[in-house]
């Protein structure tokens, strides 16, 4: 046969079709591969400038916060000096010193060379607290609350004497104290002296359930749950 018959004409053109078809499909398919990619990396690219903003904000609200901190630290000391005999100053100072200790990344922009700290990061933030501490309780010694916060650093610092002799002060100056009676539970728990702890936490339970600890439910709770007390939360 010479010439192809209808038959044959239509499964060539069939087939003609199926190919250009096949061929159409994969090179849209390539197209929407490029454009995905494109936008793709667009989208990376717009998240990681994103990303970049968000931090150099964030760095930019930690200095803020720093030149504040030490514009703040300032002023205290200007108004210590006006003021000698006042303890609020110095304790004022010592809380904020403290502040900027437990907040690392804070304490990684701060430098404590301008405020006579003694030894080298954080050891010299809690000097620079206790030599503020010392102050107020000299200033304001029947202040509780002064002896348990130097009480605090000296243990920090590693000073265990100093630390219970100064929390010892503060529960003898104002027994019904339920905020200092909760640091003293967890304090001597945490130096595994349970009679002790055990004697301050029951005074805890007795002024909690004497209507205290108004402001403390979440140290109340840290408290109760360690000690297994759940059942007073």
């Amino acid at each position: 046969m010479l010439y192809p018959t209808i038959q044959q004409r239509r499964i060539t053109r069939l087939s003609s079709i199926l190919l250009i078809a096949t061929l159409s499909i994969i090179f849209i398919a390539y197209i929407c591969f490029i454009w995905s990619r494109f936008f793709a990396q667009r989208s990376f690219s717009r998240a990681k400038a994103s990303f970049s903003r968000v931090r150099y904000i964030s760095k930019d609200m930690v200095v803020a916060k720093s030149l504040s901190y030490q514009k703040g630290l300032r002023l205290l000391k200007e108004s210590s000096r006006l003021a000698p005999y006042d303890a609020k100053p110095n304790f004022i100072y010592a809380e904020v010193i403290l502040n900027i200790c437990e907040d690392p990344v804070l304490q990684s922009s701060f430098d404590l060379r301008e405020f006579a700290g003694q030894g080298d990061g954080q050891s010299g933030f809690y000097y620079l607290a206790k030599e503020n501490y010392t102050q107020a309780v000299l200033k304001e010694p029947t202040n509780p609350i002064y002896h348990q916060r130097l009480g605090y650093v000296y243990d920090k610092i590693l000073d265990t004497e100093d630390a219970e002799r100064e929390l010892a002060n503060a529960v003898l100056l104002d027994p019904q104290n339920i905020r200092i009676r909760i640091y003293l539970s967890q304090y001597f728990l945490n130096k595994n002296k349970d009679d002790i702890a055990r004697a301050h936490l029951d005074k805890v339970i007795s002024l909690y359930r004497s209507g205290g600890g108004c402001g403390l439910e979440s140290e109340l709770s840290s408290l109760f749950k360690s000690v297994g007390r759940e059942d007073l939360i």
